[in-house]
């Protein structure tokens, strides 16, 4: 009888612990803050956020988050009303704060980009793209900008000699030059494998020659007010998600698949060319941003001066690294 009688009360002990977990668990969910995180696309360029929520980085951080594919432009105008809470990129963020949109650049995760300038068989250098036409995303947009960047370096007027040519995605990029109506085109891996089928050559990589920031994390001015705590988690799960792409290969390779719904040749292609370009500790390169900002003024054809502090606040970022045992730099 005393033998039954503990034998109920361990069962009552196991059943109420059960039931506390159970409460535990709907507690934890119901706490976890609900966000949206936009991404201009499924490239290679923008994983950091994608990943993070696959690989459960951001669901440790007590966030629950919606991952939003948005264009860039329109992403700041939803972040703006208050459609998507974070967007990830960092040009059209500083274009947006420059145009005098209460927008903040708060962590980099993609210091450079992985696009890459790739032409037709007839055309042996940058140099030799004086007078062609190159296909890039839109006229005004990342691409563009990079490849005038490119091509100022090699001492061709950006601006007079080339012509450019709006094709949105690099897949229709990539069709243009198929059919000769572009001579070349900025397009991320994995088309530069495709374009070797056809005898196309890369002329120049981005992350080679410059830095520009690319991808990272841009908020209403705002939200550093009113939800400090929440971007320090936001920041936290994507630099847990930029380590994990470093060091895990195999497992990086495997999410690309799924995310790019591609196969296993495009996935690895698209993972070795990007890999190296996501930094491990969301920092941001101070020369790079400069680039950028001084990029974006010529384009808009601002003549004031702007300091670096109206465009971004750091100060989170760096106390999300010293969270994680990262020395800032």
């Amino acid at each position: 009888m005393p033998h039954e009688k503990s034998n109920r009360k361990y069962s009552l002990l196991v059943g109420l612990l059960a039931l506390l977990g159970i409460h535990s668990c709907f507690c934890d969910a119901a706490a976890a803050d609900k966000i949206r995180i936009g991404v201009p696309d499924v490239s290679g360029q923008f994983v950091t956020y994608p990943l993070a929520q696959s690989r459960g980085f951001l669901k440790q951080e007590g966030l629950d988050a919606e991952i939003v594919v948005i264009r860039g432009n329109v992403a700041m105008a939803a972040v703006v009303s208050g459609d998507v809470d974070y967007t990830v990129g960092i040009p059209q963020g500083v274009r947006g704060a420059l145009l005098g949109i209460p927008l903040k650049v708060v962590a980099c995760f993609e210091p450079s980009s992985a696009l890459m300038l790739l032409a037709g068989p007839r055309v042996k250098s940058l140099a030799d793209l004086t007078g062609k036409t190159i296909a890039v995303g839109s006229v005004g947009g990342t691409p563009t900008r990079l490849a005038r960047l490119l091509l100022k370096q090699a001492n061709v007027n950006p601006d007079k000699n080339i012509n450019y040519l709006s094709a949105g995605a690099a897949s229709a990029r990539l069709a243009l030059m198929k059919q000769g109506t572009a001579d070349a085109a900025m397009v991320p891996s994995p088309f530069d494998v495709e374009g070797k089928k056809f005898g196309y050559t890369v002329l120049a990589k981005s992350y080679e020659l410059l830095s520009l920031p690319q991808s990272g994390l841009a908020i209403h001015a705002n939200r550093l007010k009113e939800k400090p705590d929440e971007i320090r988690r936001v920041i936290r799960a994507g630099i847990k998600a930029n380590q994990y792409m470093r060091s895990n290969r195999e497992g990086s390779i495997k999410f690309l698949m799924e995310w790019q719904r591609a196969g296993a040749d495009v996935a690895t292609s698209t993972y070795d060319a990007a890999w190296r370009l996501y930094n491990n500790d969301g920092a941001m390169p101070i020369d790079g941003l400069n680039l950028l900002i001084q990029d974006t003024k010529e384009m808009l054809d601002l003549k004031r001066e702007v300091a670096i502090q109206d465009l971004a606040d750091l100060s989170i970022l760096t106390i999300a690294q010293g969270e994680l045992g990262i020395k800032g730099k």
